[in-house]
């Protein structure tokens, strides 16, 4: 890929946002999109195959973002209390970001029009989460760290208690 085709896609990718954002998926269109960025439909379809494709990437590259924020490959099982300290505070830190706060408050609102990408959502973002923080808390069970309960349950449990208040901040305002 060329610099300029990477920097238009960057582009289209963050007006699109910007957009679903602000006005949510089911009310931006492709010429709203065309209209901030430039360029044509047959660009944005030939790049990204549809609006709800234009979506999935961004779906992708914010989750990929909070991924990487967190960590969790690098829990460290020799600690335990410390390195769910750090997963909580890298989580909440991300949590308030105005762009993950977009992308929650836009998949919220459109489930139930969209639900493919509302699973799509869930499954690249919290339950991806999720399932990787019960694998590092049932490697803490198996090694006698933690009390043996249900690492996927427990998993949950923790992140949801992160997320419980922030969440209901946000969608109420």
């Amino acid at each position: 890929m060329t610099i300029n085709k990477i920097t238009k896609r960057d582009k289209v990718i963050n007006s699109a946002s910007t957009l679903f954002f602000k006005k949510g998926f089911s009310n931006t269109s492709i010429d709203d999109i065309i209209k901030v960025t430039g360029g044509s439909k047959r660009d944005i379809y030939s790049e990204f195959g549809n609006k709800s494709g234009l979506f999935s990437v961004i779906i992708e590259i914010y989750t990929d973002r909070v991924s990487s924020e967190v960590q969790l490959e690098k829990l460290d099982e020799n600690n335990v209390e410390l390195s769910l300290k750090k997963f909580g505070y890298a989580l909440v830190q991300s949590y308030m970001k105005p762009e993950i706060i977009g992308l929650y408050t836009t998949i919220y609102k459109e489930a139930k029009l969209f639900p493919d990408l509302a699973l799509e959502f869930y499954q690249k973002g919290p339950m991806l989460g999720t399932l990787k923080l019960s694998e590092f808390l049932q490697n803490c069970m198996d090694q006698g760290k933690l009390k043996k309960l249900p690492n996927y349950k427990l998993a949950s449990f923790f992140i949801s208690m992160l997320r419980d208040k922030i969440h209901s901040g946000v969608f109420l305002n």
